[in-house]
């Protein structure tokens, strides 16, 4: 037996270990999930609303704009301690993104890691779109946020008043706080493909699939362009097609052609609480020992040549257990190239770096040095991902720091505050790529820091604490993370695993969830007169802020000359905070 062939039965055999792992991690998740399902339904669930938390007067009152997870929840957050809200939603419904996508779209990750509110009962592991959005609705509605819910009204502008201190939004509105959750997808971003309207066969983007026709006895050679979480939905997609019947994937007749077009190549981990939890809450300085454990008995050799050579903890994961089988049988194709352009019958990609269908166990070439493919196709699916929301409403004033300079996102305070403005929060909207969740139980969190800097302003962090607390890991130089060549790339060793120094390339850019809940307790105990909210900031005790909110009118009334961002005696004109 050669030493090729001990590496690939080894590998199969830590790939079976770990798939059974999995599924142990599925069952022991599914026996949680059900229990809180169970215990968000009892009388005596400490997460529930009650009479007394609900606000009683018309101030202090929170702006919030986007009416998605991240939105109802932070509204959610906001009822309960006794603070009044509005949320703005520029489409008719509430769901954000889940309103917008597949009926067949679910979490590729467990539902114990998408709890964005204590009373959420999801019975399922991984829930579908219509589950995750009842769960939402029947928050929605248990908080009374329907008659606080504004439709069709987007958010043109919000200007903020130094002496009032003080928010208006769209130019009427005055608020004492603004909660910013357009999350990052907006309208869906299928990319100025050369050819693409010669192509004569069916297309649509991922998010629409089960809005086309689509036959697989009809069109049986299917192209996905795009290689995110986006794209093992469609093979999710076309499996759940074919009643889950991976034998019928495949090349040669009767059968269906999947090939999915990367032009670079995405980080896959397989499903799992334990596996999940370890990637997310292991400090960043440890990462590489994850990473090595996905390259050397997740991918294998055979697929060493679709392996990222960016490091794990540099880009958001995608989770599947079965896609990189489907690549390893010769399932799926996979292509890692350029797309140049469509032909009325597929596509050519150029350059190919890695082709399944003839480099499985050999490595990828430079791009320079690859050949071409022309890929026949039927239908074409762009997993091509979604715009960035318009955050047009943010004036250049408030991404300034106290002593000049820019703090956009991702540089804010937290991922989430500016420096000068500790009473607006960017909740989910600076995200750009982490190993953590959008929909978890930092958007309690995080709102209730903001309403803590609200109705305490002794809480609130200086300017100049929160730019240093930026500055200090904010990215030292400008790096595309997927085009670089990495050092380990050219064999030379460093430090940390790939050549990669985060501080230096990436910065906020790139976090783990363990990083974010670290930060903010860290913040919540680097000044003692947090100390009293650190049990409200992790989601209990809300009598003491029910009492400052409840006073907080004739509070407010008293405090012209006392600066959002804590400078005695500040009296400025307004401050456009848009336009």
């Amino acid at each position: 037996m050669t030493f090729l062939h001990i590496r690939l039965t080894l590998a199969s055999i830590a790939t079976t270990i770990i798939s059974l792992f999995v599924w142990i991690n599925l069952f022991l998740a599914t026996g949680v999930s059900r229990l809180l399902a169970w215990a968000a339904n009892q009388g005596w669930y400490p997460w529930l609303p009650s009479k007394s938390t609900k606000p009683q007067s018309a101030r202090p009152r929170v702006a919030i704009i986007g009416a998605g997870v991240t939105g109802v929840s932070a509204g959610a957050a906001c009822i309960r301690s006794s603070v009044e809200c509005t949320i703005y939603e520029k489409g008719d419904q509430v769901g954000g993104v889940w309103a917008r996508v597949n009926k067949t779209s679910a979490l590729q990750f467990q539902a114990l890691f998408y709890r964005f509110h204590p009373a959420v009962r999801f019975r399922t592991q991984f829930p579908s779109r219509d589950e995750i959005l009842v769960e939402l609705r029947r928050i929605w509605e248990m908080y009374d946020l329907p008659s606080r819910t504004r439709f069709n009204t987007p958010v043109t502008s919000v200007t903020y008043d130094a002496i009032t201190q003080t928010y208006t939004v769209n130019g009427t509105d005055e608020y004492d706080a603004v909660i910013s959750a357009v999350g990052t997808c907006g309208d869906i971003l299928i990319p100025p493909f050369k050819g693409l309207d010669d192509f004569a066969g069916l297309k649509a983007h991922s998010s629409q699939m089960d809005k086309v026709d689509l036959d697989l006895n009809r069109g049986k050679r299917i192209v996905v362009v795009g290689s995110g979480a986006s794209a093992v939905e469609v093979i999710d997609y076309v499996l759940q097609k074919l009643d889950g019947d991976e034998t019928k994937l495949g090349s040669g007749e009767g059968m269906v052609e999947v090939t999915v077009i990367a032009r670079h190549d995405k980080w896959i981990m397989p499903r799992g609480v334990l596996l999940s939890s370890i990637a997310s809450m292991l400090p960043a300085q440890l990462g590489f020992l994850f990473e090595i454990f996905l390259r050397r008995f997740w991918y294998g050799s055979e697929l060493h040549g679709m392996t990222p050579k960016r490091p794990f903890y540099a880009s958001t994961p995608c989770l599947n257990t079965r896609y990189l089988d489907l690549i390893r049988n010769n399932k799926i194709r996979y292509i890692r190239g350029k797309l140049d352009t469509f032909t009325s019958t597929g596509v050519k990609v150029t350059g190919v770096a890695w082709d399944s269908q003839t480099m499985i166990s050999r490595p990828a070439v430079f791009p320079e040095e690859g050949g071409t493919a022309d890929v026949e196709a039927d239908t074409v699916f762009f997993a091509t991902g979604f715009k960035h929301p318009d955050s047009g409403f943010v004036d250049d004033e408030i991404w300034k720091g106290p002593q000049g300079g820019e703090f956009r996102p991702p540089n804010l305070f937290c991922v989430a505050f500016p420096p000068k403005y500790p009473t607006m929060l960017f909740l989910n909207d600076a995200y750009v790529d982490a190993v953590a969740t959008a929909g978890h139980i930092h958007i309690g969190v995080l709102t209730r820091l903001l309403l803590t800097f609200l109705l305490d302003p002794a809480t609130r962090p200086t300017p100049m604490e929160a730019a240093t607390w930026v500055t200090k890991r904010k990215a030292k130089s400008s790096v595309d993370a997927k085009s670089r060549k990495w050092v380990g790339e050219e064999g030379v060793k460093s430090r940390l695993w790939g050549g990669y120094n985060r501080w230096e390339e990436t910065g906020l850019a790139f976090y783990s969830y363990g990083e974010l809940l670290y930060w903010v307790a860290s913040t919540v105990f680097s000044r003692t007169s947090r100390w009293k909210y650190a049990m409200y900031i992790a989601g209990w005790n809300h009598s003491k802020v029910g009492k400052l909110a409840r006073s907080f009118g004739d509070r407010a009334d008293g405090k012209h000359g006392v600066d959002v961002n804590g400078d005695i005696g500040a009296r400025k004109s307004d401050i456009a905070v848009g336009r």
